[in-house]
């Protein structure tokens, strides 16, 4: 799903069998086709190229954080004795480690499922959260300015964030983040600018 392109969205849609009407077995020769029922889209119509999510591997520093931070709460509980006869270090390692884990896989959760971003030949649109259509669409011709930036891991995994910036914007730049393949995406929005 995430940067992949959605060309096939602008073709026109498979004949669907009639009632009373036998359609040929696939793999055989149907003759001729027919050509498609609606014209493809023009150069003037808005289509969708790009549809992409937050990058679930963003959050992979948070993941390994969180298991350092878990591996020295049970190293600490188990010095306090929490498997000898003190099981309050251990039940207390045990809840702390617990909220941090779950914590993280909320936040991973949520971001995988509340942000989107959908190119289009004329607009830029970042989706966020649940049931909130987001922030209108930015109309590429106003794109001044596009940074791509990396966390600690983030050239490794292919994984960034892009800044744009917009002309006469007095609202500041329009951060994407967690996007996968970011240069291949700075490239597609070029394309139509």
């Amino acid at each position: 799903m995430d940067g992949a392109p959605l060309d096939r969205l602008a073709l026109p849609a498979p004949e669907v069998e009639q009632a009373g009407t036998v359609l040929p077995p696939v793999g055989e020769d149907n003759g001729p086709v027919a050509a498609p029922s609606q014209p493809l889209a023009s150069p003037q119509e808005e289509v969708d190229v790009w549809y992409g999510a937050y990058a679930g591997r963003t959050m992979l520093p948070q993941f390994l954080l969180a298991g350092l931070v878990s591996a020295v709460l049970f190293g600490l509980a188990r010095l306090l004795g929490a498997w000898h006869g003190f099981p309050v270090a251990r039940y207390l390692g045990l809840a702390i480690a617990l909220a941090i884990w779950a914590f993280v896989l909320t936040l991973w959760l949520y971001r995988m499922i509340a942000i989107n971003y959908r190119l289009t030949t004329r607009r830029l649109f970042l989706e966020r959260g649940f049931g909130h259509p987001g922030r209108p669409g930015v109309d590429l011709n106003q794109v001044d300015r596009i940074d791509v930036e990396f966390g600690h891991l983030g050239q490794k995994l292919d994984v960034g964030r892009l800044r744009i910036t917009l002309k006469n914007d007095k609202t500041g730049p329009l951060i994407l983040e967690g996007v996968h393949h970011p240069r291949q995406l700075v490239e597609r929005i070029r394309k139509y600018i």
